[in-house]
């Protein structure tokens, strides 16, 4: 099977969720192990959930090569602290964004960036964003990040330079009508991007007495901002 994906033996691990996000562009396939445990540092320490990404390069025979395994690059501050590197992953081309910790380990989360040149991976400026992340949107320019769940907005950061840059706070976004029943939305708990269209997606959101009925909001993306 010219389609088959194979982790190399070295690095199979149980209980390190293989799979748990996935990115592709092109011919190149990242996915997140945010379950990755580093068994010892060096001094006898163990660490659970500090997280990896692996990326495929899909070769001209169809076959998918192994290319690499990209590392949390922020070291563990104890055992017990999970940092779940890569527990989503989104990619564009040769730059990869990858999200460590989120909302379900009740900790803010953040947004590391790395470039490829040739077949290195190099980690770039991080998107500066401290806060939940429930949903990330990418497209090579934008990076969209939805907080969703306990916060209700969406952050759009922009890339102008390419790769290497680093990503600006273009605009925030919040639901169009506020509040009318006092409940939140879940606003931006996902998130969908083509060419200069973005739909968040608000699950909690309520009609009338009915509470979570849910909808789905059209934004329009230009260059420095968005409007609806």
């Amino acid at each position: 099977n010219t389609d088959s994906i194979s982790l190399p033996t070295e690095h199979r691990q149980a209980g390190a969720n293989l799979g748990y996000a996935l990115a592709i562009s092109g011919n190149t396939l990242a996915v997140g192990a945010p379950g990755w445990d580093l068994l010892n540092d060096g001094s006898g320490h163990r660490y659970n959930n500090v997280g990896r990404v692996y990326v495929w390069v899909r070769q001209a025979d169809g076959k998918w090569k192994f290319q690499t395994a990209i590392n949390n690059p922020r070291p563990p501050v104890n055992y017990w602290t999970d940092s779940y590197f890569s527990y989503r992953v989104r990619l564009f081309g040769d730059t990869l964004l990858v999200s460590l910790a989120d909302n379900v380990s009740g900790r803010d989360g953040s947004i590391d960036v790395w470039d490829r040149t040739n077949t290195a991976w190099v980690r770039a400026q991080p998107i500066p964003y401290t806060g939940v992340i429930d949903d990330v949107a990418f497209d090579g320019t934008f990076a969209v990040i939805g907080k969703g769940k306990g916060a209700d907005e969406v952050q759009v950061w922009r890339r102008a330079g390419g790769k290497g840059t680093a990503f600006n706070l273009a605009t925030t976004l919040t639901p169009a009508d506020g509040y009318p029943n006092l409940f939140k939305k879940a606003f931006g708990a996902s998130l969908a991007l083509s060419g200069n269209r973005l739909i968040i997606g608000a699950p909690e959101d309520t009609l009338g007495i009915s509470l979570s009925i849910g909808s789905t909001s059209p934004f329009k993306v230009p260059s420095t901002s968005c409007n609806i």
